[in-house]
């Protein structure tokens, strides 16, 4: 981008996008090309929003022959000409960042006067819109958000801070994949998390309303430390949990009418969990939710592994088996022959060597790090999964040698459907074009955890249908 760029820009994006995308729509009907439906190279489609920053436009570049989502700055709310160059630094760190959980900043740049930032167009539905359709398990929401949290640990490790973390900057892919947008382009505040001059919003403002300036945020999903200008990774962890106590209990965690308001909810309100959450999930959020941001996760990645299921799991494996043998020490007893040993061996053919091998093909054939990395979190969740299922299979059979619980059956039916999805997805994976790694790792994040049908069977698959596995390029 040249320096032209960080000058002062037309104050007016809004009738420029609004002049562009009706000389597209006057071109359609009159079956005509225009100079006016293109920006810079980018030939404007239609509008797909508008915020507080300014405009989001569909538009195709020509020269790749791909569709991205132009983003025109209002030069009103960029502010002065120093967090204007703070915009584009982040842009263009935002560009040499590659994850798949981010959604991809292709340019910074300007056109007749307009500073705009060129991105991934994203195909599928927000966060928000995909958790009104339908109450979710908890074990569906928390495989989103684990995604939505690896691509902020991700970002975090280059430096960046999103500042405007919500469910409305979560993409859903029509595979499942979620992607977070606008890292470190709403708000142009220091990366480092710096002072800021404050909000500037009146205290008996609505919390819906999304000020901009140096260091912002929307109001519900703010951190306390946001209040006075301050910003860095542990903020975006707090409006992470605040997202996720919203998806998981269908409210948010502190109420308020205006922002006095929610200031004061955000020191004395008293969380209140739906019973269907596990308190080992609560207890992560809680954390992430500490008013003092020392008091936090150490970064995402750490609330990350929080979160996951089969590393609780994992540990209270150990766990028991530490204890069983100091009971076996102790007693000096001689263990019989476990009956339950084999439970679980019928997925020995689904998920194994051959399998792996031919996952770890597909992504070496692409010679790319991204490549390594994507296969080498796919091979280790298809692990974690079938070890999963195994590990069930082994405590329903010891649990049906006493007396049976009242749900034995829907039991063995959800661990026949969850067996059933892995073996499907392993079958698709194993044959993968290298394209679809991604596709193929999102699908695997998403996989229902077989450990909650012995206790909420009906959970586990939401009472949806199951869809077909279909991967898709990249």
């Amino acid at each position: 981008m040249s320096d032209a760029a960080e000058t002062t820009a037309d104050p007016r994006p809004w009738e420029l996008a609004d002049r562009l995308i009706q000389a597209r729509v006057e071109a359609q009907l009159l079956g005509r090309a225009t100079e006016a439906t293109t920006l810079g190279r980018y030939r404007i489609e239609r509008g797909l929003g508008a915020g507080a920053m300014g405009r989001l436009l569909l538009a195709v570049d020509p020269d790749l022959q791909r569709p991205v989502a132009l983003k025109l700055l209002t030069p009103a709310r960029v502010g002065s000409p120093e967090a204007r160059r703070r915009i584009v630094r982040e842009a263009r760190a935002m560009a040499r960042l590659s994850d798949p959980h981010v959604a991809q900043v292709y340019e910074v740049g300007e056109a007749d006067g307009q500073l705009y930032v060129a991105m991934e167009h994203i195909d599928g539905q927000d966060l928000r819109a995909w958790l009104d359709e339908r109450a979710r398990p908890w074990p569906e929401v928390l495989a989103v958000f684990r995604q939505a949290g690896a691509g902020l640990a991700a970002a975090h490790q280059k430096g960046i801070v999103h500042r405007d973390l919500k469910p409305d900057n979560v993409m859903l892919e029509h595979d499942g994949r979620a992607r977070v947008i606008d890292f470190g382009l709403a708000f142009p505040g220091s990366s480092s998390g710096g002072e800021g001059p404050g909000l500037g919003l009146e205290e008996e403002g609505p919390v819906e309303l999304t000020q901009t300036g140096v260091v912002l945020g929307t109001p519900a999903y703010m951190a306390p430390e946001q209040w006075g200008g301050a910003a860095d990774a542990r903020s975006d962890q707090y409006s992470f949990c605040v997202a996720l106590f919203e998806a998981l209990t269908g409210r948010r965690p502190f109420d308020g009418e205006t922002v006095a308001e929610l200031q004061r909810a955000q020191h004395h309100t008293r969380l209140r969990w739906s019973g269907a959450v596990p308190r080992w999930v609560r207890g992560a959020v809680e954390r992430g939710l500490a008013m003092d941001p020392e008091a936090r996760w150490p970064d995402m990645r750490a609330l990350v592994r929080a979160l996951d299921p089969a590393r609780r799991r994992r540990r209270q494996v150990v766990a028991g088996l530490g204890v069983l043998a100091a009971v076996a020490g102790g007693l000096a007893l001689r263990p019989a022959a476990d009956p339950c040993r084999d439970a679980g061996a019928e997925l020995d053919a689904s998920w194994g060597p051959p399998q792996r091998e031919a996952i770890a093909r597909a992504g070496s054939e692409v010679g790319t790090s991204w490549a390594t990395e994507t296969t080498s979190r796919l091979l280790e969740r298809m692990d974690v999964r079938a070890e999963a299922w195994r590990e069930t299979a082994r405590g329903l059979c010891a649990a049906a040698r006493g007396e049976a619980p009242p749900d034995a059956a829907a039991s063995s039916g959800c661990m026949e459907e969850s067996r059933r999805r892995l073996e499907e997805l392993v079958a698709a994976a194993s044959s993968a074009e290298p394209s679809q790694l991604v596709s193929a790792l999102a699908q695997a994040e998403l996989l229902p955890d077989p450990r909650a049908c012995p206790e909420a069977p009906a959970a586990v698959f939401g009472g949806g249908a199951p869809a077909a596995v279909e991967l898709r390029a990249s």
